[in-house]
């Protein structure tokens, strides 16, 4: 963008100029008990530096929205649910409109946000952006922070081929916490693969995927899941000499598809207390209120797979938080 200002004119333009791990944020938090909740704020994007005739003939245009999320858990949305101020308003777009109140108008439906660690949405805004007047301002009460934010004018989507490959080797095994550490000034928490860190939750109560292979389970999308939690670790092997060799002038990507679901302990979310009631694909609501489906095969995985019970990691005593740690890591087998 030309510009990028807050509402109350903050210039965050060269932090999202490019993906560079430079945050910009323009918003002013709530007190600590709303973590992920926000005072409302606006970022006015203007693309007028764009070349005019390229944006008038542009068949396909792209905002594309790189950053990321402070998450606010199920606590701090029911707390914010009985606040008359504070609210969730996810982010929506919007456009000039010189008939408007205060010249701007919503585009439609919130577009949503990146959720969690730094990602990239795509939002096709061809039938929306203005195309003599090129700006679009975004609204929210989210705890957002950018990194990037780009009008793709260019609709010569590159050809594909997709060619998947099924993991040679998959063990869940216990491994223990990565150290979080703090990344660049205003970006995500992130961790060292390399160092652990004492224990932080629990396991929910109730049955996991027992230790050991686990490549029958993660053959189909078939209801028959891998069940682990806090502290353990799925890995997984590809034999990437299976892939055809590259035709001239093309290069490879490499993505995981997951196909699952995660559930957090807090206490104001549904069935949080346990691993069971497990979801499962077609459900109608969660908890679901028809049985979990059953057949041979998934009887079978029940029966086969689910038989670990969970972990008691975190102790009120230091020296046994230390014990864990150490066993974590490999010091000691006692």
């Amino acid at each position: 963008p030309a510009s990028a200002l807050s509402g109350d004119g903050l210039d965050i333009t060269e932090l999202v100029a490019a993906e560079d791990d430079r945050y910009g944020a323009v918003f002013e938090r709530e007190h600590s008990q709303y973590y992920g909740l926000t005072k409302p704020w606006s970022l006015e994007l203007d693309f007028s530096n764009i070349d005019a005739d390229a944006l008038r003939d542009a068949s396909t245009l792209r905002l594309a929205i790189t950053g990321w999320f402070w998450w606010a858990d199920a606590s701090v949305n029911m707390a914010a649910a009985r606040h008359p101020t504070i609210s969730f308003d996810v982010p929506t777009l919007w456009v000039p409109d010189a008939t408007a109140p205060d010249g701007w108008r919503p585009t439609g439906p919130p577009i949503g946000f990146p959720a969690g660690k730094t990602k990239t949405q795509m939002i096709d805004v061809t039938d929306v952006l203005v195309r003599d007047d090129p700006r679009l301002k975004i609204t929210s009460t989210l705890a957002l922070s950018y990194d990037a934010l780009r009008l793709a004018i260019d609709d010569d989507d590159a050809p594909y081929v997709d060619t998947p490959l099924a993991p040679i080797t998959a063990d869940v095994t216990w491994r223990g916490f990565s150290k979080p550490f703090r990344g660049t000034e205003g970006g995500p928490e992130i961790f060292d693969w390399d160092e652990l860190d004492v224990a932080r939750w629990n396991q929910h109560p109730g049955t996991y995927t027992r230790y050991g292979d686990v490549i029958p389970v993660l053959n189909d999308v078939d209801n028959q899941t891998v069940i682990f939690g806090a502290g353990d670790v799925v890995y997984a092997s590809f034999d990437a000499t299976a892939l055809p060799e590259l035709r001239d002038g093309w290069t490879r990507s490499y993505l995981v598809y997951f196909n699952g679901w995660a559930k957090d302990r807090d206490p104001n979310t549904v069935a949080a207390e346990r691993v069971e009631p497990l979801p499962f694909h077609g459900m109608a609501t969660y908890p679901p209120e028809q049985p979990y489906p059953s057949s041979p095969a998934i009887d079978a995985w029940r029966e086969t797979y689910n038989t670990r019970p969970a972990r008691v990691l975190r102790h009120s005593h230091p020296a046994v938080e230390q014990a864990l740690l150490d066993i974590a890591a490999g010091a000691t087998t006692d």
